[in-house]
């Protein structure tokens, strides 16, 4: 039977639509036997009751060290022979669905109840109305905003994204270029025989109870009052209305800026009732006696009240945007335009006018309306088939687990002993000579140098262990180590390892080219022992090199991660190779940890350890010259950042470097510079630009040297403008953020 363990956070406000999606499909779970646990966070104490563990939220806990132990707590309650599957409904919880990853063998789904940067259309406009552009343009979004780079980075923990609505799958693939294949639309469901009202009977009947006249045409709204959620604008709109229609009222229910409310209805207080928040029996009261309900949202995903409205037999008027226009086709109720404008979001209020006074003319129309979307909702918007297509999307994931422990079975036990003497290294080997076991050589070679490096290790090792593609060596280097790097190696039991041991520290370009020299793969992999790679890694990139043979080197984005491995950012590099041949003269466009490169290229062309922190970046300056380049956007390595690593040690040095490098292509290029010149060319490098560029005339001496760089003999007068426009943009705003 699968173990689901089903996260959310604990609240005594059941009155919300994300409570509603937790009773309905966890309702609908338990009919397809699967053995559910709640986990409930921020809970008041901590404790274990029945089929639910709560885990209570720390004062004044700091937020870095939150998700870990939470972890612990969950991952204890874990029996040690169960492959759980976690389902997480909070986007900030997807740092805890990466820390349940690293503790148990577990997988991880994720239901995308909203689209954040959506939530921008009333916190900041312009951001949003900028990634809205992109959206409809369909146009990936580039946002160097933190939050979102937090946000893409952290769905690498997630092995299956459940979208309520096309709209947000829409949103993941264009925008943010996560993978299509592990995401599925499941809209919400509910179960149609809980959508009943209290009293049984006609309309007039429970307009008594309530309070209201028979002949009173109410419309509802059900939501929070805020303004994304466009009720402002539809009580202003309905000033000429109450004239026209005496016996028109609006009812809203829900909590929220009844002040707000009060202000736009000036005059018209009579025809409106704030009912406050409503019990959920009390609801399907009010949606039983109401004419029309509204849900008039600037942004909406699957809307639990547009749902109830559809089972209630109740015709809507909803807003034509993101999830209600997938919900509420043409013959199941009208929908309102919405003005994305420059500088606001509105609906368009003619529009709403002239379709409330269509459905307030028109009953026989409003009737086959609300008939029609109760048989939609009865085939779509079900708690039974939201379970049964949940369910098919939690084996999905769990094929991902049973996927890894195949391929770490695929190592087999063998010995370790002495291959031979390399002196000053020794060379050690698993097993057999890998050539007396197959005949041909691997196609791969990755090699990782490594020095004190125990911690991580294990990890990067089973990273590699786990890749779909098989047919490689592995070429360790311990580079002189003085921790128990060597004996995490000596542990290893698969023999496509061989491990070289200097005697002393040599440093990370020699120990490099010594590896080289004796790997025996077509192709030569990069990775460092601090760092791990995505399962799909070798076998993309040796497919890329096998389609483009004309290529001697591919990267790929990476995701930054903290210590514990947790990413919480994309880095991206640019793709083609005009873009990393122009951006080479101002940073390094490509991630050494990520590279592939031909092995032949690598071996005549060896790093030069004369450029301590910045060996690759001067390899590639002269590899560049010689053949094409090239990054796969797709985050295929996971660097960590941690005080010990070398970018951080040598991080002087690697600058001095980096200045000499950069000094020595501006004259391969006849571009003559000054110190002054060449500081601020490194300054767009070193990401110092926005302290250093922060006067206006530092800025103009900034565009000036620009000028010279883009346009200046070869660098500038072969390429085509457009590109150097586009590239003289991106360094200015990244610079100075203009």
């Amino acid at each position: 039977m699968m173990h689901l363990y089903y996260i959310d956070i604990y609240k005594t406000d059941k009155n919300h639509g994300l409570n509603t999606y937790t009773s309905q499909l966890g309702a609908g779970l338990e009919k397809l036997s699967v053995n559910l646990t709640y986990v409930w966070l921020d809970a008041p104490i901590q404790k274990t009751e029945g089929n639910s563990i709560y885990v209570p939220k720390l004062i004044n806990e700091p937020a870095s060290t939150t998700d870990l132990r939470i972890a612990h707590i969950i991952a204890q309650q874990i029996p040690s022979t169960c492959s759980p599957v976690f389902h997480f409904n909070w986007i900030n919880h997807l740092n805890l669905a990466c820390h349940l990853k690293r503790l148990t063998q577990c997988s991880t789904v994720m239901t995308k109840h909203c689209i954040p940067w959506r939530d921008l259309v009333t916190q900041h406009y312009p951001s949003f109305y900028k990634i809205q552009q992109a959206f409809k343009k369909g146009i990936p979004l580039r946002s160097k905003n933190l939050r979102i780079q937090k946000e893409i980075a952290g769905y690498a923990g997630i092995d299956q994204i459940i979208t309520v609505t096309s709209c947000a799958k829409e949103s993941l693939t264009q925008l943010f270029e996560i993978e299509e294949e592990k995401i599925t639309v499941i809209n919400n469901g509910h179960s149609p025989s809980q959508i009943k009202p209290n009293l049984k009977g006609d309309k007039d009947k429970l307009r008594k109870k309530y309070g209201f006249g028979t002949s009173e045409k109410l419309i509802l709204y059900a939501g929070n009052v805020n303004p994304r959620k466009g009720i402002y604008d539809v009580v202003s709109a309905l000033d000429p209305l109450f004239s026209r229609y005496p016996s028109l009222r609006l009812l809203i229910a829900g909590p929220g800026d009844y002040e707000g409310i009060l202000k736009q209805a000036e005059g018209n207080w009579g025809k409106i009732t704030l009912c406050g928040s409503l019990g959920k029996q009390t609801l399907y009261d009010f949606y039983a006696m109401a004419d029309i309900g509204i849900v008039p949202s600037y942004i909406e995903q699957c809307s639990y009240t547009c749902i109830e409205m559809m089972h209630s037999f109740l015709p809507v008027l909803v807003s034509d945007v993101d999830g209600l226009k997938e919900m509420v086709h043409k013959n199941c109720g009208l929908r309102i335009k919405v003005d994305f404008k420059k500088n606001r979001a509105g609906l368009d209020k003619k529009d709403l006018m002239a379709k409330l006074s269509f459905l307030l003319e028109h009953p026989q129309s409003a009737y086959r309306f609300a008939e029609n979307a109760k048989h939609y909702a009865e085939e779509h918007f079900t708690t039974e088939r939201m379970a049964r297509e949940t369910l098919m999307v939690y084996e999905k994931a769990m094929q991902r687990v049973e996927l890894r422990k195949i391929l770490l079975a695929r190592q087999k036990t063998a010995s370790f002993i002495v291959k031979k003497d390399l002196l000053p290294s020794i060379a050690f080997s698993f097993g057999k000579k890998y050539n007396q076991e197959k005949k041909t050589p691997p196609t791969v070679s990755v090699i990782i140098p490594c020095y004190n490096e125990e911690k991580y290790l294990q990890e990067c090792l089973d990273s590699i262990y786990t890749q779909m593609f098989s047919d490689f060596e592995i070429i360790l280097i311990d580079d002189g180590s003085t921790d128990r790097t060597e004996q995490v190696i000596r542990a290893q039991k698969d023999k496509r390892i061989i491990l070289f041991k200097n005697n002393k520290n040599l440093g990370i370009a020699q120990s490099l080219n010594k590896a080289i020299t004796q790997a025996k793969g077509k192709y030569i992999a990069r990775i460092d022992a601090d760092d791990t790679m995505h399962p799909e890694r070798l076998c993309r990139q040796v497919d890329f090199f096998s389609a483009n043979p004309n290529y001697g080197l591919v990267g790929s984005w990476h995701y930054a991660t903290d210590v514990n491995g947790i990413p919480f950012q994309r880095i991206e590099m640019p793709e083609s190779h005009f873009d990393i041949t122009a951006t080479m003269l101002f940073y390094n466009s490509i991630s050494h940890p990520t590279v592939m490169m031909k092995s032949s290229l690598a071996k005549n062309n060896p790093y030069d350890s004369k450029f301590t922190g910045c060996e690759d970046y001067e390899l590639w300056t002269r590899l560049i010259e010689k053949t094409k380049f090239k990054n796969l956007p797709r985050p295929l390595t996971n660097y960590r950042q941690h005080p010990g690593n070398t970018t951080n040690r040598n991080e002087q040095d690697m600058q001095r470097n980096v200045m000499e490098l950069l000094s020595r292509e501006l004259d391969k290029k006849n571009i003559v510079h000054t110190p002054l010149e060449l500081m601020l060319h490194c300054a767009i490098g070193f990401g110092i630009g926005k302290k250093l560029f922060t006067l206006p005339h530092r800025r103009e001496l900034l565009n000036q040297w620009l000028d010279k760089v883009l346009l200046a003999n070869n660098c500038g007068q072969k390429n085509p403008n457009k590109r150097l426009v586009k590239l003289r943009q991106t360094l200015l705003k990244d610079c100075c953020g203009v």
